[in-house]
């Protein structure tokens, strides 16, 4: 692979640029984003038939479901 690597003109005339310019005016610009939101879905698990399936917090605490083999799901 090449690569393109600036001269020393174009370096003086940058920094003779950047000097008119002056100082950026707001907070430093970050490229790496914040930690992703991970999912808001609460898995539930049937300890009998080992049946999956996932509901928010809310769900949840207004009772957990009964699995279709008629256990009660447990929040894992």
């Amino acid at each position: 692979m090449t690569a393109t690597h600036a001269g020393e003109e174009l370096v003086d005339r940058l920094r003779v640029l950047t000097k008119g310019i002056g100082a950026y005016p707001h907070a430093k610009i970050s490229v790496h984003s914040d930690k992703k939101q991970g999912t808001r879905m609460l898995k539930l698990l049937c300890p009998a038939c080992g049946y999956l399936a996932r509901t928010t917090k809310k769900w949840i605490e207004m009772g957990t479901p009964t699995c279709m083999c008629g256990k009660k799901m447990d929040a894992v």
